[in-house]
Order: structure tokens, then sequence, then C-alpha cells
């Protein structure tokens, strides 16, 4: 009898099983059915042959009807592309929804309101958003109250949502979204608040830079026309003038009767100068002259350079720079250079911060101090305040001949304090303050 074919050692089954009769079998038959050369070895499975490897493994899985599984047929929801109605909102529902935008809306208000503080330009707008937060705040409270009432007042609800549709339609016209980049402002063409929007857009720093650039080229295309003597044929920004309007009228005809505005100088308190010019030496840094190498101390220890040797030698004295070693050594150029004549040394200083508000209030009285100190009076025995209000009313009256103006100090020194001792004092120009 032909022989089975050789099975692989994957292909055997891990199933045993076993043949029994209980009919008369021929013996002979049985042993070469079942035998080592038979066709039905015990262990083995008949043999059958495939074309492929993978062909006899799928008839091994066929075989096997503990492999077999039935795949259930999911059943598709019919309903599934049907449209679910839409139903209106019940008035709880609005309300709900209501609260959460009240609650954000309040909030979002009061922080752009903070961050606008900073701004001089934007108080007015930084106000009405804090005050605006405050009553969606109210408003949000309001409604938590009512919505908890049952029944619920229905009345009170609809006012209240009202409410808060005017107030949002008033919120979504004075918000601002700032952008990083930055966005060309027409001054000459845009209404206030349409500048102000366009300011916001810049943010930080950025603004106040922004606008001091702006301003500066707007007073330099202003001063070009003026010292040619002719008034501008286009606006600031290149803007064709409207008819029937007196700039249109006046286009390229001479100003002021033949007169013509140059530029001087630029006159700024300490802060002032610092912002529109971009100084990075200036009065709160160590090195606080943008001018020479004058060097405000940190410490009590004697410094070659300190601002405080008013001696005419002094080495700070030796450092002092012109405009063209200004322009060649600064990081930005000050954005007044624009204007036709700037120089760094028209940056003036402000006669009444630096010696009306500033050194003179020491000096006045110290010296007041040091006279009284000395001996002189008015009268023998004279207090303090008697002896301020003679000097004041001399000095009114030497002022009044001289067409200058007087302020009332005769209060503003106590010259007891002790602080004030002659250790301390400054004494300078007496003379020319009492001949």
């Amino acid at each position: 009898m032909p022989q089975g074919r050789v099975v692989r050692q994957d292909e055997l089954t891990k199933e045993k099983f076993g043949a029994k009769a209980t009919s008369q079998v021929d013996a002979a038959m049985f042993q070469a059915l079942t035998g080592e050369d038979g066709p039905l070895p015990a262990g083995l499975l008949p043999s059958i042959k495939t074309g492929t490897e993978a062909g006899a493994k799928r008839l091994f899985q066929a075989l096997d009807d503990e492999n077999k599984q039935v795949v259930k047929q999911k059943k598709e929801n019919k309903d599934k592309d049907k449209s679910e109605e839409l139903k209106p909102k019940t008035l709880s529902e609005q309300a709900g929804d209501k609260l959460q935008l009240t609650l954000e809306q309040a909030t979002k208000a009061r922080k752009l309101g903070i961050q606008l503080m900073a701004l001089d330009y934007a108080k007015e707008l930084s106000e009405q958003l804090k005050t605006h937060a405050t009553a969606m705040e109210s408003v949000y409270t309001s409604l938590c109250s009512a919505t908890a009432k049952d029944p619920l007042d229905e009345r009170e609800v609809k006012r209240i949502l009202k409410d808060i549709d005017d107030k949002t339609s008033w919120f979504e016209k004075a918000e601002v979204d700032y952008d990083e980049d930055p966005v060309p402002v027409q001054v000459s063409t845009l209404l206030p608040h349409e500048v102000l929007h366009a300011l916001h857009q810049l943010g930080g720093d950025q603004v106040r830079e922004k606008v001091n650039e702006t301003i500066a080229n707007l007073t330099a295309w202003s001063l070009k026309h003026t010292m040619a003597g002719t008034a501008p044929l286009v606006g600031f920004s290149g803007e064709q003038f409207d008819r029937n309007t007196f700039r249109h009228e006046m286009a390229g005809k001479p100003l002021a009767g033949g007169f013509k505005l140059v530029y001087f100088g630029f006159k700024a308190d300490l802060k002032a100068r610092k912002q529109c010019h971009l100084f990075t030496k200036y009065y709160l840094c160590k090195d606080c002259c943008e001018r020479c190498s004058a060097v405000k101390p940190t410490t009590s220890a004697p410094h070659p350079m300190t601002y405080k040797n008013m001696a005419p030698n002094a080495p700070y004295a030796t450092t002092c720079i012109d405009h063209d070693q200004y322009v060649a050594t600064c990081d930005r150029i000050s954005p007044w250079s624009a204007i036709e004549g700037f120089q760094l040394e028209t940056v003036t200083w402000d006669f009444m911060h630096v010696v009306y508000l500033g050194t003179a209030r020491d000096h006045v009285p110290s010296v007041l101090k040091m006279l009284h100190h000395l001996g002189y009076h008015y009268t023998e025995g004279e207090t303090d305040d008697h002896f301020l209000k003679c000097i004041y009313m001399e000095m009114k009256k030497d002022c009044k001949q001289k067409g200058r103006h007087v302020l009332n100090f005769s209060r503003l020194v106590d010259l007891s304090n002790k602080r004030c001792n002659k250790q301390t004092v400054v004494l300078v120009g007496q003379q020319e303050m009492f001949r």
C-alpha cells in the first residue's frame, strides 16, 4: 500500500484518540490501516496533500470545530440618519448659559481695565471697563437669585437677560484685541477712538515707543512746512485734502504772513527725556548722564566720576560728547532726530523741575537757615515764623518792582528742624538773592 507523506513536527496535533471496534474486524486489514506504514497511523491525521503550507494550515483549521467562530452581523440603526428635532431652550436654560457668559465677561473686562491703567491715553476707557465689570458681577448675582426662586419669576429673568444683552453689546464695541504685530497708525485720517484701537494692538512698552515715534514724525512734518513758510499740499500720511476745507484752500500758500517757524530745542523733565529719546543712561541709572561719564555712586566709597564733584575740573567734565559721537555710539537714535536741526545739544533741561521744584527747594531753606544762624534778623529776638514772613514781604516787594512772581513760602520751612544744621546746609547765592 502507498505510504503516507512525511508530516512536519509543527503539523502534529496535540490531541490523542483511540479506535475501538465492537464487530469482528480482519486483524490483518486493521494492522495494515493503523500500522506505522498505514494511511491511518495512531496520533496522525490522514495523509492529505495540499499545494502550499498555508493551504495545509487552513485545512487543519477547517477540520477543527472548536476554532470556528460565528461572526454576528451588527444590525444597522435605522434611526441613525434621522435628524433630531430642535426644540427652543427654556428660560431656565437660557439663564444658565447667560450666567457663565456674564461671569467670563466680568473677569475679562476687569483684567483689560487693569492692563489699560498703565496707558496715559486710556485711563477713561480703563475706568469704564472696571465699572462694566462691577455691573456684570452685580447682574450675575441678581440672575442667580432670580433663577433660584420657585416658581420662576419669568418677568424678572427676562428683564435681567435683556440687561445682560445690552451690556454685552457695549463691551463688544469697547473690547480691544491685542496683536503682536505692529499696526500702522495714520493720525490724520483716523478718529480718536480708531487711533486708540490701533495703538492698543501694539501692546506693552511698544505702545509708548510707537506713539512717541508717530508724534516725532508728525512734528518733523509740520516743522518742515513751517520752515519753508508754505502750507502742505497733502496730509501727513500722503492723503489728499477734502474739497471745500481750510487745508485744501491753504495748500501751497504762504503761512503766517511770511514768517517762518524753526526748531530751537527740546525741553522736558528727566522722565520724558529718557522715554522720548530712548536714552540708556538716565537719572535712575548708575551712569546718570547721556552726555558724559558721570556716575551716581551706589556705595559710600569715593568714586572718581561721581556727579557730586562740582569743581570745574571734575573728571567727568572731560568726557562730554557731541551729537556726532552720540549718533556713532548710541544703541537707538532718538526718533526726534527726524526734525531738521535736531542735535543732542538741543535737548535742554527743564528749569522748573531742575531748579524750582528741585535744587532750589534745598538751597533756599539752607540759605535762610544759614542767614538766621549767622545773626541776620529784622527785629531782636524774633521767632522763626516772623523771620520768614519778613523775608517773604521783602522778596514780594522786590519781585513786584522787577515784574517777577514769588511764591508764599512763609510756612514751607521749619527753621528749628534739627536735621537742617550748619553741617548739612548748602550756602549758595545769598548775595544775589537778597541784594
